[in-house]
């Protein structure tokens, strides 16, 4: 993980980083992290974005691959795995960090998400 360089760190407010935190809670982040997209209040503060968009991404990911590992019994051994993870991320979004996820934080701005 690499932690990105807020281009305004002072600006993180605590409610910021409270929405950053719920939304990577594991179960019901992902609703969270729509919430956030689909308001605007919450979509025009851009470390709300980040988070809910990585946390988005995570999800979705993280569904596909253990829906298609869960017919072996690998797959049911690793679901407490993404539930660590986002419970760190949700940790760090708390601590008002802009970490990013391996990989999709890349795929997410080349795409123009965040």
């Amino acid at each position: 993980m690499t932690e990105h360089v807020s281009p305004a760190p002072s600006s993180v407010s605590d409610e910021d980083r409270m929405w950053g935190m719920l939304s990577w809670l594991p179960i019901i982040g992902g609703l969270i992290a729509l919430y956030v997209l689909l308001v605007e209040e919450q979509r025009s503060r851009p470390f709300r974005k980040f988070h809910a968009v990585n946390s988005l991404l995570f999800n979705v990911v993280i569904g596909i691959l253990l829906t298609v590992l869960s017919l072996t019994l690998i797959g049911l051994c690793l679901l407490p795995l993404p539930w660590i993870y986002q419970a760190y991320m949700a940790y760090e979004a708390y601590q008002g960090k802009w970490t990013e996820v391996p990989g999709l934080t890349a795929f997410a701005r080349g795409q123009g998400w965040i």
